[in-house]
């Protein structure tokens, strides 16, 4: 007979195990992520199940298998915290640099990827020699004039480099938006994820 079908999805497994350090505690954890002790808990034995992380009683920290993950996933993605003033003000905002150097397709399937993860929405932009919103093909700089040059700023970008934006009420739902659509778009993450759960 098969178990329950686990309450986390793969963008909580992802959110959670890039918050470990050394030792951080399981209530750390529930208060950043704002998920339940008891799926944290199941997120964390799963990680302990695949040799991610190590427990003891000052907390939870990775593992060199887990710090190896950790270095894979940063090779691939970088979460940034920028502050936007243009962009959906008074939202809760999760920005995610996706580091390819492919040329990708963006299209409105991936904002309702987002959206269907919990954010209101997203804006999903390709560094070419300025970021462009490819659907519908908005010039960034020219709707969002100061927040553009905030990025710019603050973002090493590189040549077809994609920039998440994801915005909702809640700060956990626009990362999960963020996350979900970063598991679309590169497939390397995905694969990463893949091996956990």
């Amino acid at each position: 007979m098969p178990g329950n079908k686990p309450n986390y999805s793969r963008m909580d497994v992802l959110r959670t195990l890039l918050l470990i350090n050394k030792n951080t505690s399981r209530v750390e954890l529930v208060e950043k992520i704002n998920l339940g002790e008891g799926t944290v808990r199941s997120i964390l034995d799963l990680m302990k199940d695949k040799e991610l992380i190590i427990s003891t009683n000052k907390g939870h920290s990775l593992t060199r298998k887990g710090l190896n993950f950790i270095k894979e996933i940063n090779s691939i993605i970088e979460i940034k915290d920028i502050e936007f003033n243009e962009i959906y003000p008074g939202m809760n905002k999760s920005v995610i640099l996706i580091k390819t150097r492919e040329r990708k397709r963006i299209s409105f399937e991936h904002r309702d990827i987002a959206v269907r993860h919990g954010a209101n929405g997203a804006i999903i932009s390709q560094f070419k020699e300025k970021l462009i919103i490819p659907c519908p093909n908005i010039d960034f700089k020219k709707t969002y004039p100061n927040d553009y040059d905030n990025i710019i700023s603050s973002i090493e970008l590189k040549r077809e480099n994609i920039l998440v934006i994801c915005f909702a009420n809640k700060k956990e739902n626009a990362e999960k938006g963020a996350f979900a659509v970063s598991l679309e778009i590169s497939k390397k993450l995905d694969n990463i994820i893949s091996k956990i759960c």
